[in-house]
């Protein structure tokens, strides 16, 4: 009962203000955040059964509290060694609404002495929790001055060099800094810390009964001990027997497993075809077991079978690791290499990951593949423009020379298609300094253009689109095209024709009969190869899309198996609209089992399996009741 009075009393803080985590912490005074015993008498260990999905849920807010405390704190006695960085701008957004909402757009000035200190340069982010001071601390007694009061500030979003802040009071040195009198601004942001995972969880603790997917959360609290079993004595859905619905599991002999293993997998592959009933299941083992073998492989039928599967756990490192397993799984089981590594993502920060150096991930992961996709969809030099200005220059070369001598004589130095320049372009940019090209130098370059970026487009495309929108028989055709155009270009480098040769070889269809070596090789290369790129241009187009934020979505929506930590899948929220089937847990023994219920409230999910050893460290709390607040983690 006392989760639930600290509940409501949380609740009835909040009364006439939005029930959010954030409006809890700037509730605090600085006394309330310096003392260690604030909630010492609030929170309790959380029971082993619960009777009600709000007891479940209200049975984490005292914990959650007391660790954003207990962070706050933390960072507050290493203020000395906190990134702080002067104010260079600041002012009201629109949504300022005293006294509920201080909002501003501030602009920080560049770190200074940040290498010499040897300190690594801080940059804001979404989440970060700062204290705004009128002087550069180094106690804390410097945060609460009576010129500049305590006064905390919650960044809510990057706009460039903008940063978009929410204060916990009116920062009343605004005024002063509007004016041009002074020079320097004096005022300070400190960064503290960063409690973006522990919104997630409060927002996913609150969750909207008439909106939210809490299935999954119905199954967990009317669990006990005994329905965590080995997989290989689970048993069948008696529906699914008697409608045989029962899914044959591919052979995974090759792969060496033993028959626990083996069983394990096939009963998760038979539950996540059952549509009857929601199940949680458990791979358990201790070190040395083949849990991560297991796991890899079931996530390799998964994609296989095109299951719909978000694959979390506590850290980056172990996503990182689970989604490395599973394309060093796969490589070499695709017919083009990296076809088919579009239905896999990865997302999460590239910074915390460390991208720069898992370069064998970049293919899977999110930020580098909208990259690569939205050069490929640039309606100026992606790859419908290119496919068309190839099978124009083919056709037409004539034509197109002779605008191009137009131009030179205007003395404008664009193409015929205004295209911009990019890494690919400008080693061949036709319009050169000096001479006009003669025919032959013009064809070369503009085909070499052309060439490299239908290439860089085919290779980009078949490793990023998910296979849904490219099929394998589009990839086979463009592989052959590029095949086609390697020849063409090997022809045209390889013998001097001249301009009245090229001529003669491209148009001269009345003395073709003439034409001998490389001159009918040409031709002959050209006329099989344009009706390659012709077909193309009706089987196969890019999206009509370059934002980058839809590009996501896109990948996003269409990817069959995802990879992140459980607290960045509160994203899918928002930025997927196909709903999911099946939830995987690496080291859930590690994980929170309130961070737990972010990816369990996924929209559609009706499945999970948990996969570690309750017998390892579990997950780690801040707190001084630290351990306290676990019941058995998720295991």
């Amino acid at each position: 009962m006392q989760m639930i009075e600290f509940a409501s009393k949380v609740v009835s803080t909040m009364e006439g203000r939005s029930s959010s985590l954030i409006d809890f912490v700037f509730s605090w005074s600085i006394q309330d955040s310096l003392n260690p015993n604030l909630y010492k008498s609030q929170v309790k260990k959380i029971p082993e059964t619960f009777t009600s999905t709000e007891e479940y849920f209200s049975s984490f807010l005292a914990p959650l509290v007391e660790e954003t405390h207990a962070d706050l704190l933390s960072a507050m006695t290493r203020l000395s060694r906190a990134p702080s960085y002067q104010f260079s701008s600041i002012e009201r957004e629109i949504n300022y609404r005293a006294p509920t909402d201080f909002s501003y757009k501030i602009v920080l000035r560049k770190a200074r002495n940040s290498t010499a200190s040897g300190l690594v340069e801080y940059r804001p982010q979404g989440g970060d929790l700062a204290v705004l001071t009128d002087v550069r601390p180094t106690c804390i007694s410097d945060l609460n001055r009576p010129t500049m009061p305590f006064v905390l500030a919650y960044v809510r979003a990057m706009d460039d060099a903008k940063i978009s802040i929410r204060s916990s009071k009116p920062i009343m040195i605004e005024q002063t800094m509007q004016s041009c009198q002074k020079k320097h601004m004096d005022l300070f942001f400190v960064f503290l810390t960063n409690v973006t995972t522990n919104i997630r969880i409060w927002k996913a603790l609150h969750p909207d009964p008439l909106l939210g997917n809490l299935q999954m959360i119905y199954k967990i609290i009317h669990m006990n001990a005994n329905i965590y079993v080995s997989l290989q004595d689970g048993e069948d859905c008696a529906r699914c027997l008697f409608e045989n619905n029962l899914v044959t599991v591919p052979s995974l002999e090759s792969y060496g497993l033993n028959d626990s293993q083996e069983a394990a997998i096939a009963s998760c592959i038979k539950t996540w075809r059952c549509c009857h009933q929601n199940s949680v299941k458990l791979i358990w083992g201790p070190p040395g077991t083949g849990k991560t073998k297991t796991i890899g492989l079931l996530l390799l039928v998964l994609l296989g079978m095109k299951c719909q599967t978000i694959t979390c756990a506590p850290t980056l490192i172990a996503v990182t690791e689970l989604a490395s397993r599973l394309v060093r799984l796969v490589a070499g089981t695709f017919e083009y290499e990296t076809y088919g590594l579009g239905d896999i993502v990865l997302f999460g920060s590239s910074e915390r990951m460390g991208m720069d150096d898992q370069t064998n991930l970049l293919h899977v992961f999110l930020d580098y593949r909208v990259e690569m996709l939205n050069k490929c969809f640039s309606p100026s030099s992606g790859w419908n423009t290119s496919l068309l200005s190839m099978i124009n220059l083919l056709e037409d070369t004539q034509g197109q020379y002779g605008r191009y001598v137009a131009y030179r004589k205007l003395g404008i130095n664009l193409d015929d298609n205004h295209e911009m320049e990019d890494e690919n372009s400008s080693r061949g940019n036709e319009t050169c300094e000096g001479n006009t090209l003669t025919l032959q130098e013009f064809v070369k370059k503009r085909f070499s253009v052309y060439k490299e970026r239908l290439k860089f487009c085919v290779v980009n495309l078949y490793t990023h689109l998910p296979t849904h929108h490219i099929s394998l028989e589009v990839v086979k055709n463009m592989m052959v095209a590029l095949d086609s155009l390697g020849l063409i270009q090997t022809l045209l480098n390889s013998y001097d024709y001249g301009d009245e040769g090229l001529r003669g070889a491209l148009y001269d269809t009345e003395k073709e009969s003439e034409f001998v070596g490389h001159f009918a090789k040409l031709r002959a290369a050209i006329k099989s190869c344009l009706p390659m790129l012709k077909s193309l241009t009706h089987s196969f187009q890019v999206p009509d899309i370059t934002h980058r934020f839809l590009i996501k979505n896109m990948c996003l929506d269409n990817a069959c198996v995802l990879f992140c930590t459980a607290s960045s899948s509160y994203k899918l929220n928002t930025e997927r609209t196909r709903t999911l089937d099946l939830l995987v847990i690496d080291e859930a023994a590690q994980l929170k089992e309130c961070e737990s219920t972010i990816p369990f409230q996924l929209s559609g999910l009706r499945h999970a399996v948990l996969i570690g050893d309750e017998r390892q460290l579990p997950a780690v709390i801040t707190g001084p009741r630290g351990l306290t607040f676990l019941r058995k983690n998720l295991l």
